[in-house]
Order: structure tokens, then C-alpha cells, then sequence
């Protein structure tokens, strides 16, 4: 199979949580994001330009729902998504709520062998100059931007069927074991 389309950054992260004022006081004034887009049942959180880096839902989960991988193009996301359909990996078209939610122009969806959602999306709303990131925690704001989110650890059933998948379906890296 030919070099898969590069992901340009893990661009998001979507968490369920049971008690989302109390997510919102600990992301806001310990871990020092800045809210972004509150609904009555979820809240957006920034670290830097984009709208949103990280979704919180109000769903009672307290557990990771989804990834949010961001390509710089939609050339290159529908390659990305093509190449994923041509390793045998079910891709479905995120509708347009479910876009407009994660603040993106368009995205698709997959499931690890984890069961974890995987979602691949181009074109990132970014906030006015005038609403630039500021948090009194983190005063010279965080290393975001073009390089995302940072990392993840995940929790795999079996480490095998992970590896293969993120490495060679994905296309990721594996940077560290613990």
C-alpha cells in the first residue's frame, strides 16, 4: 500500500463527563483553558486560536468519547479517507451537527479494534484577533497551534491489534511504552 496522506496534527479530543460544571472549574482554573462554546449540555474548551481543542459532553461517561485528527487540506483528508476504505476500515461522513459541534467545515468517522472513535476532519474554526487565547494559570499560553493537542496514551485490549492498526492503518507513531 502506498504512504498514506499525513495527518497533520491530533487537532481535538472529546470527553464525556458526568458533572460538566465541575469539568469546567477544573479545566478552566487548574489545568488554565479558556472556555470557548457553552451549550446546555457540553462546553468547548481553547487552548490557543482554534474554537475548540477539547469537547466536553454531558453524558455521565467521565471517559475519552472520540480523536480528533486534522488534515491541512480536503485533498488530502479524502485520500486519507480512501486509503483507510481501501485496508478494509468502515469510514463513515460526519453529518452536519455533528460538524458544526466540533467546529469543523467536515469529517469523517472510524472505530479502532478498542472500540475507540477516531475522527478525521480539515478545515478548524478559528477565533476573531479579538478573542486571542488568555488564561491567568497559563500566562504565556500553550505550545498548540499547528502542533495540536499534543499526545495520547491509549489503553489497548490487546497491544498487538493496536500497534497495527494506529502504525500501519493510521499511519501514526509510536513515541514511548509504559
Amino acid at each position: 500500500m502506498a504512504a498514506l496522506s499525513p495527518i497533520s496534527s491530533l487537532g481535538y479530543m472529546i470527553y464525556g463527563v458526568a458533572d460538566l460544571a465541575k469539568w469546567e472549574d477544573f479545566a478552566v482554573n487548574i489545568l488554565g483553558t479558556q472556555v470557548g462554546i457553552r451549550n446546555s449540555n457540553s462546553l468547548g474548551l481553547r487552548l490557543d486560536d482554534y474554537e475548540q481543542r477539547f469537547l466536553l459532553i454531558e453524558d455521565g461517561s467521565d471517559d475519552l468519547l472520540a480523536l480528533g485528527w486534522e488534515f491541512d487540506t480536503e485533498t488530502k483528508l479524502e485520500v486519507y479517507v480512501e486509503q483507510l476504505r481501501s485496508c478494509g476500515v468502515e469510514v463513515t461522513a460526519g453529518d452536519d451537527a455533528t460538524a458544526e459541534l466540533r467546529r469543523v467545515d467536515k469529517l469523517y468517522t472510524c472505530l479502532d479494534p478498542n472500540g475507540w472513535h477516531h475522527e478525521f476532519y480539515f478545515s478548524p474554526r478559528m477565533v476573531a484577533l479579538s478573542k486571542r487565547f488568555s488564561s491567568p494559570v497559563v500566562a504565556n499560553g500553550f505550545l498548540a497551534d499547528e502542533l495540536g493537542v499534543g499526545h495520547l496514551v491509549v489503553i489497548a485490549k490487546s497491544a498487538q491489534e493496536t500497534n497495527n492498526f494506529y502504525q500501519q492503518t493510521l499511519g501514526l507513531t509510536v513515541s514511548d511504552y509504559i
